[in-house]
């Protein structure tokens, strides 16, 4: 596909110092600051009540698009467009499937998103697909080639969509999936570690997350259990 323009809305640092980001919608503007409330959701969160996060306080919200590379989250198109109404600044995620060609996946998720990409960066979410339960065993992945993949998805995220896409993973998921290349700390972390401390422990190769999400158990305007996250940067 060809490098796509711009949307109007606009993400600007506002200083140095601080780790706020100034949203500008199509409707309203919005400061998101550190702390604030944010949830992820796909199609097993059913019909979410956006109005009602909203008034829960909830300011942001990563939503699945895509995976691999054919698949289409059925509750995405509602979703996207729900969530804006709703005034909830949102950022649209791929689920990787480990394996297959990154560029494929990337394809996938770039028609699915179509011209709105949404008003914060894009999301590869790398994680290793669980085969079994009791105990909880994982694919195998031959991860030479894998974080080649990963990479072609993240390069040409930022070649489409002129924007510097994150990874949500964490330290078991990204040894699991990947070489750890030098390469991984040029993208940001949204980090996923569930606890009930302050702030999240932040493994190598990253020493800061952009999004920590801290909970798999939220209940928020009758959609549980919710995965819930806070905007940073931690620690």
């Amino acid at each position: 596909p060809t490098q796509k323009s711009m949307t109007q809305t606009q993400i600007v640092r506002i200083s140095p110092d601080t780790s706020e980001l100034l949203l500008v919608f199509d409707r309203a503007n919005t400061v998101i600051g550190k702390g604030a409330l944010g949830i992820d959701v796909s199609r097993h969160n059913g019909e979410v009540n956006w109005p009602a996060m909203a008034a829960a306080g909830v300011k942001f919200a990563g939503i699945r698009a895509t995976l691999g590379t054919t698949g289409i989250d059925l509750q995405f198109a509602r979703n996207w467009v729900e969530a804006k109404r709703a005034g909830i600044a949102r950022f649209a995620y791929h689920y990787f499937v480990n394996g297959l060609s990154g560029l494929a996946q990337f394809n996938n998720f770039s028609m699915v998103l179509g011209s709105d990409f949404g008003e914060m960066s894009p999301v590869c979410d790398v994680e290793p697909r669980a085969v079994s339960a009791n105990p909880t065993t994982y694919e195998t992945i031959d991860r030479i080639p894998n974080t080649a993949e990963i990479l072609a998805w993240l390069v040409k995220c930022k070649e489409v969509l002129a924007r510097d896409p994150l990874i949500y993973t964490n330290k078991f998921a990204w040894d699991w999936c990947t070489t750890v290349p030098a390469w991984s700390t040029q993208y940001k972390l949204w980090h996923a570690q569930h606890t009930t401390a302050q702030t999240p422990r932040i493994n190598s190769p990253w020493t800061s997350c952009e999004i920590w999400q801290y909970s798999q158990t939220g209940n928020i305007g009758g959609t549980s259990p919710l995965d819930l996250n806070r905007y940073g940067p931690y620690p």
